[in-house]
């Protein structure tokens, strides 16, 4: 069974074929003669032959936007005065979902394909950890991806609305035309459907490297490097609240660290860039989302340095009263090095920007005692 599904696909039909203007002439025709005889009103045919917009070899594929007025989150309560967010009821545990064997076969044959061991005779082993959400009801996905020398990071976050994914992306810019933009699309579920569950599994899989020594055989060594840096991040989640979430930061060198993430996240690239999206403001939805991802970044495992500063960035234009606890503590560290310093700087700004202020003209002392008074509300 498939995770949401079966849906129909929109598109042009397999049998179309491309008309001459002699055989849309005699259509018409038929079609005027008919609807003579049977007393039917008469509508005026389209001006210029009639040509099928799919060649008669194509397949029908789902179209990939519905139009900017589809492209529009539900509004959620956001309650963004207090500075915590709402704590949500733990969803009851759930067992491990198994996977086809079809499906995790196919993610380690290409993870084994790519994965390059740094010696020959050492023993490459994938397994796949524990799928804890109900993938008959992924209800939302959240993708992360951004390019360190570059200065980018974009959250994306897919809200599943019937038959269709509704999509909507923050876009910040550090460096050129340094910024934030937001904008939205919509993605038809059977876009996205059939490769739910190759993601899921790559996900969850895990590359291990065991060596192995061959007596007389050289441990030898091997290895990629790359000046691409990048981060990339997923997250999906149930109707019930469970959710599954990794993350890589890092070169691209398809180590055993980043393949995973790297085949999870190949679909959602593949779909965004043939999207169609159009910018709209920001609205409360963004913040409180946004509100959620920052706190889960400084919650986990220390963030890639230039990713933090990235969400600190963005939190001067999005930040909210639930950021202000943790943009302290970040503002509070000890300054090593010129990376703390300019995170430091960048949490300040953020304070002063969710505080009404210009942190810049306030003594640093005097803006976190503003912030902390005003979490004492």
């Amino acid at each position: 069974m498939s995770l949401l599904g079966n849906f129909a696909r929109r598109g042009g039909s397999r049998d179309a074929v491309r008309e001459t203007p002699l055989a849309a002439a005699l259509t018409t025709l038929a079609l005027l003669v008919a609807c003579a005889r049977e007393g039917k009103p008469v509508l005026s045919p389209p001006s210029g032959p009639v040509r099928s917009s799919t060649p008669a070899s194509a397949e029908a594929a789902p179209a990939l936007d519905a139009g900017p007025s589809a492209a529009t989150l539900p509004e959620e309560a956001a309650d963004l005065s207090a500075c915590a967010l709402p704590v949500a009821a733990a969803p009851k545990p759930r067992s491990c979902a198994p996977f086809e064997a079809r499906t995790l076969a196919g993610v380690e044959s290409e993870l084994r394909h790519r994965f390059k061991p740094s010696s020959p005779q050492n023993k490459v082993v994938v397994d796949f950890g524990c799928y804890g959400i109900d993938d008959s009801d992924v209800r939302e996905i959240v993708f992360e991806t951004g390019n360190g020398h570059g200065g980018s990071l974009e959250l994306t976050r897919w809200v599943r609305a019937g038959e269709r994914f509704v999509v909507r992306q923050i876009r910040w810019s550090e460096y050129r035309d340094r910024g934030m933009v937001l904008r939205s699309a919509t993605v038809p579920a059977a876009a996205l459907e059939p490769q739910l569950r190759r993601m899921a599994a790559s996900l969850m899989a895990t590359v291990h490297e065991i060596p192995v020594y061959v007596e007389g055989m050289g441990l030898g060594l091997s290895g990629t490097s790359s000046s691409y840096d990048y981060h990339s991040g997923l997250t999906l989640l149930d109707g019930a609240g469970h959710d599954v979430e990794r993350h890589y930061s890092g070169y691209a060198t398809d180590s055993a660290e980043e393949l995973p993430m790297e085949l999870a996240t190949r679909s959602l690239r593949a779909i965004l860039a043939k999207a169609t999206f159009e910018e709209d403001p920001a609205r409360d939805a963004d913040r409180l989302f946004f509100a959620q991802r920052f706190l889960r970044m400084e919650a986990g495992a220390q963030p890639f340095w230039w990713v933090e500063e990235r969400f600190l960035g963005m939190a001067s234009v999005l930040g909210s009263r639930p950021l202000l606890p943790a943009l302290m503590r970040v503002a509070k560290k000890p300054a090593i090095g010129g990376g703390t310093e300019r995170r430091k700087a960048a949490a300040m700004a953020a304070i002063g920007a969710i505080l009404s202020l210009d942190a810049a003209k306030v003594a640093p002392g005097e803006v976190l005692r503003k912030a902390e008074a005003a979490c004492r509300k």
